[in-house]
């Protein structure tokens, strides 16, 4: 009777109290990483321009820094995931909660993957922000080689300052090589460079033989075609959400919240010391 005893409490200890131990050794420090590197991603996206406007570009540089600290934050956790196997005893690993926890890990370790792709995204993106800012003073600097009294020796003035400026302005956009989402901005930003020093040869074109209200015209047709290269460039984070990361931003959220679901479900069956998103 007493064998008996022991061995139904052995038993039960076996189906109901190692599962749950052993779901806590396993979720525990993988709840851990996995909230680390989810605040990590949120703090990248957040720092990733989400309104239109130049100074869109100067916040580029701040996403860099968090990309980087984010990939550090997600190798750390895959390579503590990665020595942390699935429980696989029969019977046993097959009753909740460790069941469960085996099926988190699976979801997290399928996650890591792909917030370190939408990091490298959002990286490429703003590094082609931070490479538009330097062409700021260069538009500048083009519009103050426009301004001046057009008179005797004026035009020549005007072309002499502006028509090697177009062409740095065309050549340093030839040189950038931006991300699938930032294509509609770059092809943007080409052809209006392109028009700016079409305008600019044209103006040379008609100088002799046009009178001023002509000259003019030209060289407010420049000054419009300008404005429009800045907006475009104001334009270029926003389109880069637009045009795909906005998409993927959602999609891994989607993750996070059904690992985050199941995260609760362990700790609702009694696995303490979990950590959630937002604890780390």
């Amino acid at each position: 009777m007493l064998l008996t005893l022991v061995l139904s409490g052995t038993i039960y200890a076996g189906l109901v109290w190692y599962p749950q131990r052993a779901a806590g050794d396993l979720m525990r420090p993988l709840s851990e990483g996995f909230s680390g590197s989810a605040s990590a991603v949120a703090a990248t996206v957040a720092a990733f321009p989400a309104e239109p406007g130049l100074e869109s570009l100067a916040a580029a540089g701040e996403v860099l820094s968090a990309a980087e600290a984010a990939r550090g934050t997600l190798a750390a956790a895959q390579l503590d995931l990665e020595e942390r196997t699935r429980v696989a005893i029969p019977v046993i690993s097959g009753r909740d909660p460790l069941r469960l926890a085996n099926t988190t890990r699976t979801r997290i370790e399928e996650l890591y993957p792909e917030a370190l792709q939408l990091i490298g995204d959002l990286e490429a993106a703003a590094r082609y922000l931070t490479q538009l800012t330097p062409l700021l003073p260069t538009l500048d600097n083009l519009e103050a080689a426009l301004g001046g009294p057009i008179g005797r020796g004026g035009l020549e003035r005007i072309l002499g300052g502006a028509r090697p400026i177009a062409d740095q302005l065309l050549a340093d956009v030839r040189t950038l090589a931006p991300p699938d989402e930032l294509a509609t901005s770059q092809a943007s930003l080409l052809a209006i460079a392109r028009g700016i020093k079409g305008s600019i040869e044209e103006l040379e074109r008609v100088g002799g033989a046009g009178g001023s209200p002509v000259l003019r015209a030209l060289i407010e047709d420049v000054r419009a075609q300008i404005e429009s290269f800045r907006q475009a460039a104001a334009g270029a984070a926003a389109q880069a959400r637009v045009g795909g990361l906005d998409e993927r931003i959602a999609a891994l959220a989607e993750r996070e919240a059904e690992i985050t679901a199941d995260l609760a479900a362990l700790a609702e069956q009694g696995v303490d010391g979990i950590t959630f998103p937002g604890d780390a």
